[in-house]
């Protein structure tokens, strides 16, 4: 992940890493996972990271020189797998998680206050692993473990399943 001149890499080893893109020198080593970091995206001016210690690491970037490249203001349970994929959807964030779940958590606010972002949505992807998630119009769209593509309108439980061929 790329952001205001650095990059960003999560690991299998637990560690959040921070480069700088000119030197290509790694300034700074994170660690609040207790296991590998699966996915990372950019929310609002923070980067959220997935991993497969089940929960999602919030961080705030930097606001002046000198400070840490990043710091964690929370951390989000409420799933039992692996975060595989992390999706922005207007003011919600999605994750696709191997519990066969799909969750929307409402990030609304300027700025999100992550301390009280709460689930506001799961669909149940029966009991198969969820590899990915998309957005498609106002749709959201997963692949799942068992070869299915689920279709969500409004995300809450009314989908539409095709079996890929």
């Amino acid at each position: 992940m790329v952001h205001d001149g650095k990059l960003y890499v999560g690991a299998i080893d637990r560690a959040l890493k921070v480069y700088d893109l000119k030197t290509l020198e790694c300034i700074e080593t994170l660690v609040h996972h207790e296991r590998c970091i699966w996915s990372m995206l950019v929310v609002n001016q923070f980067l959220v990271t997935g991993s497969a210690d089940f929960t999602l690491g919030v961080w705030r970037f930097a606001k002046e020189d000198g400070e840490p490249a990043l710091q964690l203001v929370a951390s989000l349970g409420d799933h039992s797998g692996w975060i595989v994929q992390l999706l922005s959807y207007g003011n919600k964030l999605v994750t696709a998680c191997l519990d066969g779940f799909v969750r929307v958590w409402d990030t609304h606010g300027d700025p999100v206050d992550w301390r009280r972002v709460k689930v506001i949505e799961v669909s149940e992807n029966e009991e198969n692993e969820v590899y990915s998630v998309a957005a498609i119009d106002n749709k959201l769209v997963t692949a799942s473990s068992d070869g299915a593509i689920h279709v969500y309108f409004d995300a809450r439980q009314q989908h539409e399943q095709r079996q890929s061929q």
